[in-house]
């Protein structure tokens, strides 16, 4: 994922405020950007998921895999941050993407993000 897609410290401050979705494996807060031009994405894996780093970055690995083809039907300048559950670390890379399309399409359509 290029940089200009990352979210930065700033970001996560709008984004707190804001509602959240739940899935299976993840849950996803999205807030329209005030300042920014590109649609910005981040994957928050904490220990409390998994203590082995090996784990948390291996799931932050698919979540930005499967993240990566959904940002260029993105119009918007919003931020995602999608937040791992424990069931992260034992789910196949199908799963965490179909979680993360449903949760994607689900937080796109309420705000009309599609192109």
């Amino acid at each position: 994922m290029p940089r200009a897609h990352w979210v930065g410290r700033a970001d996560y401050e709008v984004v707190r405020r804001t509602m959240r979705r739940n899935g299976a494996i993840f849950s996803l807060t999205v807030a329209v950007s005030p300042t920014g031009s590109v649609p910005k994405v981040s994957c928050v894996v904490s220990k409390k998921v998994s203590p082995h780093a090996v784990d948390r970055n291996r799931i932050k690995r698919r979540c930005r895999a499967a993240i990566a083809p959904l940002l260029q039907t993105i119009r918007a300048p919003i931020i995602c941050v999608f937040f791992a559950r424990r069931e992260a670390v034992t789910a196949s890379y199908e799963d965490i993407q179909r979680d993360v399309c449903m949760l994607a399409e689900q937080a796109f359509s309420r705000y009309n993000l599609r192109t």
